[in-house]
């Protein structure tokens, strides 16, 4: 009876988290479609967006800012579908608890970012931009490592890319003030969007779940 309650929850479980990845999947896609029609809108204005972040778009004006806020705040949404189960499959709940901690920072500062836009609330916008980057290069870090150290055993795959993601997100943080704001902030942003849907895609298609380390 206790088994079967278990594999009832796992397969309810399941069908949770496939609808979660698939929803994080529909919300990037609209993310990645406002932001370049707003690169284009960028183009059509002269606004020179090569030299300037993406939170800086809400200097463009209407309607680029109500876009930009819009997509942020959607993302952060989707990326809350995305990492949120993936606590299942990790091995300890020290471990689990740590991970939700920095899920959490990472998803509520994203969509306060969104919710706070730079020309409005220049210093709150700040601080929750500055605290998502290092909160999303320490969690992708963190599972990086327990990857590492087979705390939970998947392929050895997505420790590299995890560390290469976590590499450019540290060297836009350390460079951001003098050098290619507009190009390593991009690339940050899109290989950390795509080491969590991998990551994730991963767990939730696998027929069982990851064999965890004792």
């Amino acid at each position: 009876m206790i088994n079967q309650r278990s594999d009832m929850n796992n397969k309810t479980f399941y069908k949770i988290a496939k609808l979660g990845f698939f929803t994080s999947v529909f919300t990037n896609i609209v993310f990645l479609v406002i932001l370049i029609y707003i690169h284009q809108l960028s183009l059509n204005s002269d606004y020179p967006w090569y030299d300037f972040e993406l939170s800086e778009f809400v200097l463009n004006g209407q309607p680029s800012k109500l876009l930009f806020d819009l997509a942020i705040i959607i993302n952060g949404l989707g990326l809350v579908c995305a990492i949120y189960p993936l606590s299942f499959f990790l091995a300890t709940k020290k471990v689990k608890i740590t991970y939700l901690i920095m899920a959490s920072i990472v998803s509520f500062s994203l969509i306060g970012i969104g919710i706070f836009p730079e020309d409005d609330y220049n210093i709150i916008h700040y601080i929750l931009g500055v605290v998502f980057f290092l909160s999303v290069s320490v969690m992708i870090c963190f599972l990086s490592t327990i990857f590492i150290k087979k705390i939970v055993i998947v392929p050895l795959f997505f420790s590299i890319f995890g560390y290469i993601t976590f590499g450019i997100l540290i060297f836009h943080l350390a460079t951001r003030s003098f050098f290619g704001m507009a190009y390593t902030q991009r690339l940050a942003v899109i290989f950390s969007l795509a080491y969590f849907l991998t990551l994730s895609g991963y767990f939730i298609f696998k027929k069982n779940s990851p064999e965890k380390a004792i």
